[in-house]
């Protein structure tokens, strides 16, 4: 498996953990520490949501953050401790990223929908600094998304109630009534990433 963390900022830190695209990944017999967490894992039909789903509970669990852990009535990550956790999977990859303000996280294997689904997210204000086509389309979709989940507000349009904008070489997005966001990109093997913070 290929782990990593990155420190965006000395409040905001980022963890992933993937599984290789080919092969069977051994998790070993301590992932389900509750008998709950096995009947979730059945539940799932497909095979790479089950992957995914023992690569978050893998992960959480060796970041200490499995026990802090819990989910509100609309599915959104809480701490019981103070801070702020958002989680994305896509693929054979899973993504978490906790910070002490609001903040909220995407990851996304490249895929070439989500350029024939521009229409439904972009508009004419948003602006990023990537000429590259693919990478402007999988890095607007992954900081909407991000922006999102750091806003917390149901019902949120992407397309029309998240902006994204550069200012003095840096990108921002903006929703409300969260306001201003800082956003982190990265690339690494198929994968696209986008974190929305709080500086």
């Amino acid at each position: 498996m290929k782990e990593f963390s990155i420190d965006i900022n000395n409040q905001t830190r980022i963890h992933i953990l993937c599984s290789p695209e080919k092969g069977v990944t051994n998790f070993g017999d301590q992932v389900f520490d509750r008998p709950e967490e096995l009947e979730k894992f059945l539940t799932f039909q497909s095979f790479e949501h089950r992957i995914q789903y023992l690569l978050k509970l893998h992960l959480l669990k060796k970041t200490g953050l499995k026990n802090d852990l819990y989910y509100d009535s609309a599915g959104k990550p809480h701490l019981h401790s103070n801070g702020s956790i958002s989680i994305s999977h896509s693929g054979k990859c899973v993504a978490v990223v906790i910070s002490n303000k609001a903040t909220g996280i995407d990851i996304q294997r490249i895929d070439e929908r989500v350029k024939t689904l521009k229409t439904k997210y972009l508009n004419e204000k948003d602006k990023l600094p990537f000429r590259d086509e693919k990478d402007f389309y999988h890095y607007a979709w992954t900081a909407k998304e991000a922006v999102y989940k750091a806003c917390g507000q149901k019902g949120l349009s992407l397309k029309n109630d998240i902006f994204l904008y550069e200012r003095n070489g840096q990108t921002y997005a903006w929703c409300d009534p969260e306001g201003i966001f800082r956003l982190f990109f990265k690339q690494f093997d198929n994968y696209y990433m986008a974190v929305a913070y709080k500086e």
